[in-house]
């Protein structure tokens, strides 16, 4: 015989009971007996609304639905196990079951509710059609009610619920409750959050703030702490937070057993130096580093401006629970085709071992300038198991060289100091950053400490506004779509931070300029 955990009689004349692996048995007025089912899942709940129309719920999700004359197996929602199962009318109608799942009809079809809980609900009944409650695991009570709107993410209607100590103990803020339950198991399945719980203050007094705290850790797969005792909430929250930083680098813990006879002490030490080799700077040559724009994804690109000259490069990665092991370039010097300029893999097989690059540097032969360079980052658990996960938070860093000088212009008629404002852009994103005041000729007899903007340079008279306009432009090597402008101006920044100072140099014959030109001017950056 099989176990029967359901019956409902519609009158006197017609009912049924239903079971496992399926069972049904219909009464017909006088005897019970075995009628044909649709499943062979287990049947935990039936409900019939009249002799043409009743549902039985089940493992697994199970629905089925009776039509006047026969059981058929009708879609479900949800593959959770639904334990029982109350209709109102033919269009209004609840199941529930486990992990807290509530399923509702409307008439035409099943579809799930939002449900303030996980635990798991054996029971449900209709008071009226604006009123049910469901009962479950743990002495779980949920109401339903059609005027107010508790549906975990807002909460409307008429009703008192101010926080004080009289709504403890009644029905006023149980709305407010199971929304704040909601949001916690919201959080844990949509984003694998697990949320904590912690209640200060004589909470143990309060019925309905320890269900509803207790509410939010079970359904955020948390733990509910509570204490009215500053010092014991201090180590409950220091507990959190190292609990936190575990479960963050999970993926990088290394459990070792056994005999290890290399030990590394607490007051061990371990230092590293590393000292490129780079030539010397030339004549007027200047060097600034720069960072590319945030990698989208595991592939990022950017193009080096035609003046620079690489003297060193980098890539940074922030793997989070996986090992760097893979830097690969694309350019003109790979010959247009991804080469690989760093395998962890070639350093051993055993990645914790190794621990986990940041920063790799790689030559930068394999970049080149005035096109655009490619870079991809790899990250994976141990060789040839790639995780296909990267942060946007990966770039390029590199250092450029270039001449940060202009050669001798024409001859013109004056020869006048300036102090200029020049706005710069230093993360090249196409707005300024900020201004630099930059003074030439201080010690020329037509000096003017008066602040201009480089609009107001004379380049047709002054041979060294003209020198310093040429040199701005030297210094404005990227400009993003929608500038335009004088290079130095807030509408066109140049991609530099000036020092105060520009050195000149002018011809001249006895100590006497020479018709106020050619002059040569060279410039000195803030790093």
């Amino acid at each position: 015989s099989y176990d029967l955990n359901g019956i409902d009689m519609i009158d006197a004349n017609l009912g049924f009971a239903v079971g496992d692996n399926g069972r049904i048995i219909e009464w017909d007025g006088s005897s019970w007996s075995t009628i044909s089912s649709p499943t062979s899942y287990d049947l935990n709940g039936i409900d019939m609304i009249d002799a043409n129309l009743g549902f039985a719920v089940g493992d697994n999700g199970r629905i089925i639905e009776w039509d006047g004359s026969s059981w058929s197996t009708i879609s479900s929602p949800t593959g959770y196990d639904l334990r029982s199962i109350a209709m109102y009318n033919s269009t209004l109608g609840f199941a529930v079951g486990s992990s807290g799942r509530i399923v509702v009809w409307d008439g035409s079809s099943w579809t799930v509710d939002q449900s303030p809980t996980w635990s798991t609900l054996y029971g449900v009944s209709f008071s009226h059609d604006s009123l049910a409650f469901a009962v479950g695991s743990s002495g779980r009570i949920l109401r339903w009610d059609s005027v107010l709107a508790c549906n975990g993410t807002d909460t409307t209607g008429t009703f008192s619920c101010n926080g004080n100590s009289d709504d403890c103990d009644t029905a006023a803020c149980n709305c407010a409750s199971e929304n704040a339950i909601y949001s916690a198991g919201r959080a844990h399945s949509e984003v694998d959050a697990i949320v904590h719980a912690i209640g200060f203050g004589p909470v143990e007094d309060c019925t309905l703030a320890n269900t509803t705290l207790q509410g939010i850790a079970n359904a955020g797969n948390g733990t509910y702490y509570h204490s009215s005792d500053p010092e014991e909430l201090l180590e409950i929250y220091e507990s959190l937070a190292h609990t936190i930083i575990n479960q963050s680098f999970v993926g990088q813990i290394t459990v070792i057993t056994g005999n290890v006879s290399t030990i590394l002490y607490p007051d061990s030490y371990l230092e590293f130096h590393y000292s490129p080799e780079l030539p010397t700077l030339g004549y007027r040559e200047i060097e600034i580093p720069i960072e590319t724009a945030r990698f989208p994804s595991c592939q990022g690109s950017f193009e080096i401006p035609a003046q620079f000259n690489v003297s060193e490069i980098r890539v940074t990665s922030y793997s989070a629970d996986y090992w760097t092991d893979n830097v690969s370039v694309l350019s003109s010097a790979t010959g247009g085709t991804y080469l690989q300029t760093f395998r962890l893999s070639d350093f051993g097989a055993t990645y914790q071992e190794l621990g986990d690059p940041f920063s790799i540097q790689f030559s930068p032969s394999y970049v080149r300038n005035n096109e655009t360079n490619s870079i991809y980052v790899g990250t994976g658990l141990s060789p040839g198991n790639a995780s296909g996960t990267c942060s946007s938070n990966n770039r390029a860093i590199y250092t450029a060289r270039f001449m940060a000088s202009v050669p001798y212009g024409p001859v013109l008629s004056t020869l006048a100091g300036r102090n200029v404002t020049v706005f710069y852009d230093l993360d090249h994103d196409g707005i300024s950053d900020g201004v630099s005041y930059v003074s030439y000729g201080e010690d020329l007899p037509d000096y003017d400490p008066t602040p201009v903007t480089v609009s107001e340079l004379d380049t047709a008279n002054n041979a060294l506004d003209e020198a310093f306009i040429r040199l701005l432009d030297t210094l404005n090597f990227i400009i993003p779509p929608g500038n335009s402008g004088i290079s130095g101006s807030s509408t066109n920044p140049v991609d530099v931070q000036l020092s105060e100072e520009v050195g000149i140099q002018t011809n001249s014959l006895s100590d006497v300029p020479y018709m106020w030109g050619p002059v040569d001017m060279g410039v000195a950056i803030w790093r």
